[in-house]
């Protein structure tokens, strides 16, 4: 089998980098994107460069690109994604992506309480559907203003941030830190309120997510 992996030409990539725990997209997937308003594609629509990409690199080849499935709800909680579990189930889905979390921390739910919802929904997911491959990013910040643990909410987002690696791992699904990768990085303001990315780390998100991807021609 011929594997082709996602260009240094993405235009929010600097370079592709080579990951452990990658996502594979084959031509013709349809990939059902799980979150809040920061996925909603009518809200702030963070994966927006990235699906642009992903489509560029099949479009390119002469391939069909995958059918992309907004199921961003803005203010959604893991409650009420698990809400909604037999309405994304239902779908004919390859990929997910799941992205979940921000807004029990903002409404005060306990964090063993997102823990239980988190693996509740990955693992409805797969029972539901065996196949299917999963992307998973935990919430990033709230308030974010470095360094970690200065900010308001970063120890419950942190213990968020391992209930949500750990519930990957027992799929093994792919998990992409950005809420690590976010503090590890260079300090700028780069949320346009309280929660929300501005542009610049919506292309931030692409390029964290998009190194984590094994695209495949066939």
């Amino acid at each position: 089998m011929t594997v082709s992996v996602a260009p240094p030409s993405f235009a929010c990539v600097n370079g592709y980098v080579p990951q452990e725990g990658k996502l594979v997209i084959r031509p013709g997937d349809t990939v059902v994107q799980v979150g809040d308003s920061i996925t909603d594609y009518a809200v702030i629509n963070a994966f927006a460069t990235m699906r642009t990409n992903v489509d560029a690199f099949y479009t390119s080849r002469g391939l069909t690109p995958p059918t992309w499935i907004n199921e961003g709800v803005s203010g959604d909680t893991t409650q009420g994604v698990i809400n909604r579990l037999n309405t994304i189930t239902a779908r004919d889905l390859d990929v997910v992506t799941l992205f979940i979390g921000v807004n029990d921390v903002q409404a005060s739910v306990a964090n063993a309480t997102i823990a239980t919802n988190l693996t509740t929904i990955i693992d409805a997911i797969f029972a539901a559907r065996p196949t299917v491959r999963m992307l998973v990013i935990p919430p990033w910040l709230i308030f974010g203003v470095k360094p970690n643990g200065s900010n308001a909410e970063d120890s419950d987002m942190n213990t968020v941030r391992a209930s949500t690696s750990a519930a990957a791992a027992v799929r093994g699904a792919p998990f992409v830190d950005i809420r690590s990768l976010y503090f590890a990085g260079p300090e700028t303001a780069l949320l346009a309120d309280s929660v929300h990315p501005n542009a610049a780390r919506k292309l931030w998100i692409c390029q964290q997510v998009e190194f984590r991807l094994n695209l495949r021609t066939e």
